[in-house]
């Protein structure tokens, strides 16, 4: 069977469509004007981010992360990476077939947006096609605070984070992934680095709200139309805890007893 060609379907609500020879963009009205400057360049958005990202903030990544402080609002600018094997031939190259990758993770954002799921609003999305191949970048609200639960957990810096916030971020993490099961999200990589939670480290959360977390990493995520299978969702919970047993396994800090029922409760429920 040959592949579908590529696809950009129509932007969501709330997206306005900018299309040039070198390049299609999505992007919400707040940094409209940004992007139509960097396209005017004949630039990508995240080389326009990396140019300005001089007293600004370069986070971590597959490929370096931009925070990009600046009105109207606070922007994470992303490049599209390969993982694994095929990065080595790829780099940051996608074949030119189905709905790019950009677009996909926009369409999903708004869909778990709308079911409730907390993840970070995408602002921007980008399309640069090649030949056979094309490029894309994402532009992301920035979660003030925010740091992936593997740092939280398992950071070098050895932050001294009360374990009743420990338990409690667990806790949530196990709670969101259920209700991904519950809702019918099938979400394929469940690692600890795509829970970002916004932190408040050293506190005993006596009479706060419990942590928010986060979902990161939506572009091969997929709403099923008949809910999620009992299949999938074992998978899901497979995956939350085969990353909790790689950092464990590679900082020789395991979870408390506390910590790990709080997690496994959440996620038996599934």
């Amino acid at each position: 069977m040959s592949a579908m060609p590529v696809q950009i379907p129509r932007p969501p609500e709330g997206f306005r469509e900018i299309r040039r020879d070198h390049a299609t963009i999505w992007t919400r009205p707040e940094i409209e004007a940004w992007v139509r400057n960097g396209l005017s360049a004949g630039e990508r958005l995240y080389e326009v981010a990396r140019a300005q990202v001089e007293g600004h903030a370069e986070l971590e990544g597959r490929a370096p992360v931009f925070l990009l402080r600046s009105p109207p609002v606070d922007r994470v600018v992303r490049h599209y990476v390969r993982g694994g094997t095929i990065a080595s031939g790829l780099g940051d190259r996608y074949l030119r077939v189905g709905v790019p990758r950009p677009f996909r993770e926009a369409v999903v954002s708004e869909q778990l947006r709308a079911l409730d799921v907390p993840t970070p609003q995408v602002l921007a999305a980008a399309y640069y096609p090649a030949g056979a191949f094309y490029r894309g970048d994402l532009i992301t609200e920035y979660v003030p605070n925010g740091v992936d639960v593997a740092e939280l957990l398992f950071g070098a810096d050895d932050d001294p984070t009360s374990e009743p916030f420990r338990i409690a971020v667990l806790r949530e993490v196990g709670r969101l992934v259920a209700s991904l099961c519950a809702i019918g999200i099938v979400h394929p990589d469940l690692n600890l680095k795509n829970f970002l939670v916004q932190q408040e480290r050293g506190v005993t959360l006596a009479g706060r709200r419990p942590p928010r977390i986060h979902l990161l990493d939506l572009d091969r995520c997929r709403l099923r139309r008949r809910g999620s299978s009992p299949a999938s969702g074992r998978r899901m919970k497979r995956r939350v805890l085969r990353s909790l047993s790689k950092w464990e396994r590679a900082t020789s800090r395991p979870l408390t007893p506390a910590e790990r029922r709080a997690l496994e409760e959440e996620l038996n429920r599934i």
